[in-house]
């Protein structure tokens, strides 16, 4: 009975979770369904729809969980995200006042340049 509800937590997890293949999905579902018949056989159908029925509730509570884990992880790097494009913006504007003021140099000393050569 135990591997009966791994397996079907297991499936309703990589179904929740989208990472089965399509072919794959067909196979687990059809394993799920005669696993549950033949459990029936077994233990009884009202153990095995209680058995369903815990499955799917730890199940649900696992899939809740991690999606509510991704979702606090997805903030806190969305603000790391935010933060590094600031101070890129920030490096960037400082990388364009060096250049601006490289060339207002260059223009100055093209000037002095050129007045100390008119002079004489």
């Amino acid at each position: 009975m135990v591997a009966f509800l791994l397996f079907l937590i297991l499936v309703v997890l990589l179904y929740a979770t989208g990472l089965l293949p399509g072919v794959i999905k067909v196979i687990a579902g059809v394993l799920a369904i005669a696993l549950v018949l033949f459990a029936a056989g077994l233990f009884g159908w009202p153990l095995v729809i209680g058995g369903c029925v815990a499955a799917l509730v730890v199940a649900g509570a696992g899939v809740w969980l991690t999606f509510s884990i991704a979702s606090k992880q997805g903030q806190e790097s969305e603000s790391d995200r935010q933060r590094r494009i600031d101070i890129s913006h920030a490096e960037l504007k400082q990388m364009r006042d060096e250049k601006e003021a490289a060339k207002q140099r260059a223009i100055q000393e093209q000037v002095s340049i050129t007045n100390s050569i008119g002079k004489k």
